[in-house]
């Protein structure tokens, strides 16, 4: 295994003092290295001698290898995902299919109201908080509703508003 100096890449430049790895693939000077998943660096010297590294040989660690090439982006069109389909009476339905075909009980309401702040759960609407017990206070942050999707994909058991369990 070749010992290498690497200094790590800010943008495009290396900075700071080189570190000591070893390197399961052979590298030149200017090579880029994968140091870690997220880190990587430019090799400054290869080739070190173990006896200057060898009060420390035990705690260097191995980089991951030489940094890939991007993939040549094709001109192929990409196929996006649709937009959230937001329909309260075809995500009911949903939920009651996936219920039944779970054996699971419906917690969601059938109307699709919530009963502690009164917004459709299977439409976008506004987040609420709970100032006490009873008294509810609507906020400005948006908050998604259920889509038909995921009434269709999970068992829904609370309000996505005001995070309301339907089960207690």
């Amino acid at each position: 295994m070749q010992i290498i100096k690497v200094k790590f890449l800010k943008g495009d430049a290396p900075s700071g003092k080189p570190y000591t790895y070893y390197s399961p693939v052979a590298v030149a000077v200017g090579d880029k290295v994968q140091i870690t998943e997220t880190a990587v660096g430019v090799v400054v010297a290869v080739d070190v001698p173990e006896v200057e590294v060898a009060p420390y040989r035990d705690k260097l660690k191995t980089i991951i290898g030489l940094v890939e090439a991007p993939p040549e982006r094709s001109s192929e069109k990409v196929a996006y995902a649709p937009p959230e389909v937001y329909d309260p009476l075809a995500a009911t339905e949903a939920q009651s299919k996936l219920c039944n075909e779970r054996s699971v009980p419906h917690f969601a309401p059938k109307s699709g109201r919530c009963w502690r702040c009164g917004q459709n759960i299977y439409l976008p609407g506004k987040k609420y908080y709970s100032t006490t017990s009873r008294k509810m206070e609507r906020t400005d942050r948006d908050s998604v509703g259920i889509s038909v999707e995921r009434a269709g994909r999970e068992h829904i058991t609370g309000c996505p508003h005001c995070n309301w369990s339907f089960c207690e």
